[in-house]
């Protein structure tokens, strides 16, 4: 959870590269897939990397369908 909670707060704070190590690093330790993947879709997106984004996002409604934010930010990146 550690990872995790570093992941986030780098992530507030506009430090996505961080942000991205220690979301890995959160998943490798058994973090809920799904809150890491949203949130990396996020950073991706920012960052321009739509690819990376979509494929995120996309595991990540996957993993959670009832959750609207991966597919509120995949619509947004079709529409850019």
């Amino acid at each position: 959870m550690g990872h995790y909670c570093l992941a986030f707060s780098f992530h507030r704070c506009g430090e996505s590269q961080d942000a991205l190590l220690h979301y890995d690093k959160a998943l490798e330790a058994g973090f809920d897939e799904f809150w890491i993947r949203y949130n990396r879709g996020v950073i991706f997106a920012k960052l321009g990397a739509k690819t990376k984004a979509k494929a995120e996002l996309s595991r990540a409604s996957e993993l959670d369908p009832a959750h609207d934010g991966p597919r509120s930010h995949s619509r947004r990146l079709a529409d850019q």
